[in-house]
């Protein structure tokens, strides 16, 4: 197979978002890959997020640091080679975590560390990542995190879904680069 040159194929869409409400805390994503399909993911928030996120500053809700938990999460998720060398348009519908993850940092330590870790596994792929902002009524990363049934089948048709990964941000630094680097 001869690989195509990056100016050549048409972006990767990566839209991404996440729920904050009593109870119930969701990230998810929407990948439109025209090699790959479309693959998208939707999970209630780990425990260990949350509380780390506690440990690190007690507030109300940690919507915008889920926000960029969730911008990180696809590039985890799926296999390395989807993102390698590629160009990638990745949609946003929260400004504080776009313009965190387009500045490549945060005043927030929590969303500081999520947005470190995103960039950097971004460069490893050396995939080309153009962030913009989608109003939250077309962002059709909505759909994963939402409990109900037809928000799941509308998905289902358009593609499968797909386990959704954070790294784990409780690994010492050094392993954690090293996952990172060599994925």
């Amino acid at each position: 197979m001869v690989p195509l040159r990056r100016e050549l194929c048409p972006p990767i869409v990566v839209l991404t978002d996440a729920s904050w409400e009593i109870g119930h805390t969701w990230i998810g994503f929407v990948v439109l890959c025209p090699m790959h399909g479309v693959r998208w993911a939707g999970t209630a928030t780990p425990p260990w997020l949350l509380e780390w996120l506690a440990r690190l500053r007690v507030q109300q809700t940690y919507i915008g640091q889920l926000e960029v938990a969730a911008a990180l999460a696809p590039y985890w998720s799926l296999p390395p080679s989807i993102f390698r060398e590629r160009a990638v348009s990745h949609y946003i519908d929260n400004q504080g975590a776009l313009y965190s993850m387009i500045r490549g940092r945060s005043s927030d330590e929590g969303s500081n560390r999520l947005v470190f870790l995103a960039r950097l596994r971004m460069h490893v792929l050396r995939a080309d990542v153009w962030f913009d902002y989608v109003p939250s009524a077309s962002n059709i990363a909505d759909l994963p995190t939402r409990l109900d049934h037809d928000a799941r089948q509308r998905l289902l048709a358009l593609g499968p879904q797909v386990p959704c990964v954070l790294p784990a941000l409780v690994l010492p630094y050094s392993l954690l680069v090293g996952t990172l680097l060599f994925p």
